[in-house]
C-alpha cells in the first residue's frame, strides 16, 4: 500500500505544480457535468412548447341541411373555432392548398384537411351502412424525426375533441327534449289534446277495416262482371256473321261497365242482322232456319243468365255496405234483363212456329232501346254515385283509399288489385289499433316522466357523461419533476462515461519507474484517475440537486451512485487502455456506443430488437441507469443496493485483465505501440 501511495502522491504533486496540467484536470472535471446539465435542462418539460409548432388546419366542409334539420350546420367551421382557442399547438387556420403547400415546404409540421362531406357525415352517424368520419393528416418526417410523432397526437385530440363535442351536442339535445317534453306532456291541456289524438287513431282504424270490407266486396263485384263479358264475345264470335268485340276489358267503373252494356245492345244488332239474312234468303231451309234461330236464342239466354249473376252478386256483397246505390243498380239490371227475355221468348217462338213467314221482331228494338235508355241514364248514375261513394271511403282512410287506382287494364288485375287494398288497410288498421294502445299507455302509466326523471333536472351534465363516460385518474406511482427529469439517468451515464474515457486519452497509464511490481504500478497510477471520477460525480450530483433542481427522491443515494459508477467506469477504461494501449480507447469508444442504445435508458428494452436486450444485462450502464432512477424517483425494496452491487462485480474481471494478464498482453502492447510509432502519424 505504501508504494501505490508513493505513485499517487508523485502524480498528485506533479499535477498541482504544473498549470497546464491544472487546467486541464480543471477541464475534465468540468465537462461530463456540463454535459449533463445542459442535455437535462433542453429536456427538461420539451412538450410545454408544443403550442410552437405551427400546424396547418383547412376544411372543405359544405355543410349540411336536411328536411329533418332545415337550419344549416357547418361542423368544419366549428372546429376551426374550437382550434382557434387551442393552445395545445399553433393551429394555422387557412386553405387546403396553402396546407398541403405548407407541409411540404416545411413551413408547417403538419397539415390537417377536413373532407367536403365532413358534416353531413357526422350528421348521418345513424345511416345503414354510415363509415366513420376521416381526416386527412399530412406529416413532414424530414423535418425532424419526433415532430410527426406529436402532430399525430395532435391530430388524434382533434379527433377525440370533435367526438367527444358532437356527441354531448347530440345527447344535451336529445336529454333536453325528453325532459322539456315530460313538462309537456304533464300539462291538462297536453292530455286532453292526447286523449283526442287517440280518439281520432280509433276512429282511423275503424275506418280502415270499413274500407277494406268495401274492397273485397267490390272484387267480388268484379270477378262476377266476368261471364257477362264472356257471354257477349260469344255472341261476337258467331260463326257468320262476324261481331266485332269490345275494345278493351270491362273495368269497375262507369266508363267500363258502360262499354260491356253497349257491346251487349251492339249484339242484338248481329242478331236482326242473322234473322234478316236467313229469312231473305231463298235456299235457307227451314230446318237450318230453326237451327239457326234456336242457337240465337241460347246466346241471349247466356247473355240473360250473366246478368242475373251480376244482379245476385250486387245484392249479396254490395248491398249490405251501400244499400242504396245497390237498390238502384238492381233495378237497372232488372230491367235490362226483362227486355232480354222478350227477345229470347220471340226466338224461340220464332223457331217452334211452322212457317217460314218472317215474324215480327219488333222486341230486339225494345230491348236495345231500353238497354240504351237504361245506360245512358239510370245506369250511369248509380255506377256513378258507387264510385263517389268509394272515394268518400277513400278520403276518409287518408292517404290509403287515394292511393289505390281502378284503372287496371283487365277485371283479373281489378280484382287482385281490390284484395291486395283489402289486406292492406287491415293491416294499417292494425298498426293504429297498437298505435291507439301506446298512446294510452303512455298518457295513463305516465312513462315520459320515468325517463325525465332518470334524465335529471341537468340534461347538459349527463350529455357530458355520455360524451366521456370514463374519466383517467392518473396517479403515478414513482413521480419525478418532470421528462427532462426521467432523461437524467442516461445522460448522467454518458457523461460519466464520456469523462472516464477523456481521462484515459488525456493522462498517461503507465508507470515508467520499473522497481514497482505490475499490480503497485496498476493500482498507483489509478489513484489519480479515481480522484478525478470522484470530483466529477461529485460536481455533477451537487448540479442536478442545487443548479438543475432535478427533485431526487435521495440526494444521498444520487451522489453514491454517480460515485459508484464514476470509479467502475475509470477502472475499465484505465483496465482496457493498460492493457490494450491505444486499442483500448477506441474499445471504450466502441462500449460507449453501444450503451446508448442498450442500456435501455430511452426507450424501454421490449420495444428495441432483440440483439439489444440480449446483451443488455452484459453492459455496466444498464445497472447504472437503473441505480440513478431509484435514487431520483424512488427505491422498491432493494433494487438500488441490487444495481450497485451488480456494477461493482465488473470490477473483478477489469483486476483480472490488468494484473494477472499484464504480462502475457505486454508484448502485445509493445509490439502495437511501435507499428504505431513507425506510421509516424499515431
Amino acid at each position: 500500500m505504501k508504494k501505490i501511495g508513493e505513485i499517487f502522491l508523485d502524480d498528485l504533486r506533479r499535477a498541482t505544480k504544473n498549470v497546464m496540467a491544472a487546467v486541464i484536470l480543471f477541464g475534465l472535471v468540468v465537462i461530463p457535468l456540463l454535459f449533463t446539465w445542459f442535455n437535462v435542462l433542453a429536456s427538461w418539460d420539451p412538450f410545454s412548447n408544443t403550442g410552437q409548432l405551427k400546424v396547418a388546419v383547412a376544411s372543405e366542409d359544405t355543410g349540411y341541411k336536411s328536411d329533418i334539420f332545415p337550419v344549416p350546420l357547418n361542423v368544419g367551421e366549428q372546429v376551426l373555432s374550437e382550434l382557434r382557442a387551442n393552445d395545445k399547438l399553433d393551429w394555422i387556420i387557412t386553405d387546403p392548398e396553402d396546407a398541403l403547400d405548407g407541409a411540404k415546404s416545411g413551413e408547417y409540421y403538419a397539415a390537417i384537411v377536413l373532407p367536403e362531406h365532413f358534416s353531413s357525415d357526422m350528421m348521418t352517424f345513424y345511416a345503414e351502412g354510415a363509415k366513420p368520419t376521416e381526416i386527412s393528416l399530412y406529416t413532414n418526417e424530414k423535418k425532424n424525426a419526433l415532430a410527426p410523432k406529436i402532430t399525430n397526437q395532435g391530430a388524434e385530440g382533434v379527433s377525440s375533441q370533435i367526438a367527444e363535442s358532437f356527441t354531448h351536442t347530440l345527447g344535451d339535445v336529445s336529454l333536453g327534449l325528453i325532459s322539456s317534453l315530460d313538462d309537456y306532456l304533464n300539462q291538462g291541456d297536453t292530455q286532453a289534446a292526447l286523449k283526442r289524438i287517440e280518439t281520432r287513431a280509433e276512429g282511423i282504424e275503424a275506418q280502415l277495416h270499413t274500407g277494406a270490407r268495401t274492397a273485397r266486396s267490390m272484387a267480388s263485384l268484379v270477378d262476377s262482371s266476368v261471364p257477362l263479358v264472356e257471354s257477349a264475345q260469344r255472341i261476337a264470335n258467331a260463326p257468320r256473321p262476324s261481331l266485332d268485340s269490345p275494345s278493351g276489358e270491362l273495368n269497375l267503373s262507369t266508363e267500363s261497365l258502360d262499354a260491356a252494356l253497349s257491346q251487349t245492345a251492339d249484339s242484338y244488332d248481329v242478331v236482326r242482322q242473322r234473322i234478316n239474312e236467313l229469312y231473305d234468303s231463298a235456299d235457307t231451309s227451314r230446318a237450318s232456319m230453326q237451327a239457326t234461330l234456336n242457337t240465337l236464342a241460347g246466346q241471349v239466354q247466356g247473355q240473360i243468365d250473366a246478368y242475373k249473376g251480376l244482379r245476385d252478386r250486387v245484392n249479396s256483397d254490395v248491398k249490405p255496405v251501400l244499400p242504396a246505390e245497390a237498390a238502384q243498380l238492381t233495378s237497372n239490371l232488372d230491367e235490362a234483363i226483362a227486355a232480354q227475355e222478350a227477345v229470347h221468348s220471340r226466338l224461340v217462338a220464332a223457331a217452334n212456329a211452322p212457317g217460314t213467314e218472317k215474324p215480327d221482331f219488333s222486341a230486339i228494338d225494345r230491348a236495345q232501346e231500353a238497354i240504351e235508355g237504361s245506360r245512358n241514364s239510370q245506369l250511369r248514375t248509380s255506377v256513378g254515385q258507387l264510385q263517389s261513394s268509394l272515394q268518400r271511403i277513400g278520403q276518409d282512410i287518408d292517404t290509403q283509399g287515394s292511393g289505390i287506382s281502378l284503372d287496371t287494364e283487365s277485371l283479373t288485375g281489378a280484382r287482385d288489385a281490390l284484395t291486395t287494398l283489402a289486406s292492406e288497410l287491415d293491416s294499417d288498421g292494425e298498426r293504429f289499433g297498437e298505435l291507439t294502445d301506446e298512446l294510452a299507455n303512455a298518457r295513463k302509466t305516465g312513462d315520459f316522466s320515468k325517463l325525465a326523471k332518470l334524465v335529471g333536472s341537468n340534461p347538459d351534465a349527463l350529455a357530458g357523461f355520455i360524451a366521456s363516460p370514463v374519466a383517467v385518474d392518473r396517479q403515478p406511482v414513482y413521480p419525478v419533476a418532470a421528462f427532462g427529469a426521467g432523461m437524467a439517468p442516461l445522460y448522467t451515464t454518458l457523461a460519466l462515461w464520456v469523462g472516464s474515457l477523456l481521462t484515459a486519452v488525456t493522462l498517461r497509464t503507465d508507470v515508467t519507474d520499473k522497481s514497482y511490481s505490475v499490480a503497485q504500478r496498476f493500482f498507483g497510477r489509478f489513484g489519480i484517475f479515481a480522484l478525478i471520477g470522484f470530483f466529477q460525480s461529485t460536481l455533477l450530483s451537487l448540479g442536478l440537486i442545487f443548479f438543475v433542481q432535478l427533485e431526487p427522491a435521495h440526494p444521498f443515494l444520487l451522489w453514491l451512485a454517480a460515485w459508484v459508477s464514476s470509479s467502475v467506469f475509470m477502472m475499465i477504461i484505465y483496465t482496457f487502455v493498460v492493457s490494450f494501449a491505444n486499442a483500448g480507447k477506441a474499445l471504450g469508444v466502441l462500449l460507449l456506443v453501444i450503451q446508448v442504445s442498450s442500456a435501455g435508458g430511452a426507450y424501454p428494452l421490449q420495444l428495441l430488437p432483440e440483439w439489444f436486450q440480449n446483451i443488455s444485462p452484459w453492459l455496466p450502464a444498464t445497472y447504472t441507469i437503473r441505480a440513478f432512477r431509484a435514487a431520483i424517483a424512488g427505491v422498491y425494496h432493494a433494487d438500488y443496493w441490487i444495481s450497485l452491487l451488480v456494477l461493482l462485480l465488473f470490477i473483478i474481471p477489469m483486476l483480472f485483465l490488468g494484473i494477472v494478464l499484464h504480462k502475457p498482453l505486454n508484448a502485445y502492447t509493445t509490439n502495437l505501440n511501435a507499428e504505431l510509432a513507425k506510421t509516424k502519424l499515431m
